[in-house]
């Protein structure tokens, strides 16, 4: 009994460490992809770049759904895509 017991714990502790490296390797790929964006956005803001066209900035959203797409995160919508062209819109000026 006491053997069956160690084994079942181990057992769940493996299980345990498994969802949780599973868990772990899909979520850094959004937050990194985000992390890269906000970086970009304050390197601009501290070269004080122009704002960005409308195209150039369509542009960046596809690159970034691509970019999505290669890591399984969701792509936006259209409504989540023209939130982000109008929020780095109003930072950039």
């Amino acid at each position: 009994m006491d053997k069956k017991k160690k084994l079942i714990i181990g057992a769940v502790i493996i299980l345990i460490f498994i969802i949780f490296y599973l868990g772990y390797r899909k979520q850094p790929s959004e937050s990194l992809i985000e992390k890269q964006l906000k970086e970009l956005n304050e390197l601009r803001k501290a070269a004080r770049l122009h704002p960005l066209t409308e195209e150039e900035i369509k542009a960046q959203m596809e690159e970034l759904d691509k970019m999505r797409q290669e890591y399984e995160a969701k792509p936006l919508s259209e409504k989540e895509v023209q939130g982000q062209i109008d929020e780095i819109s109003e930072l950039r000026q």
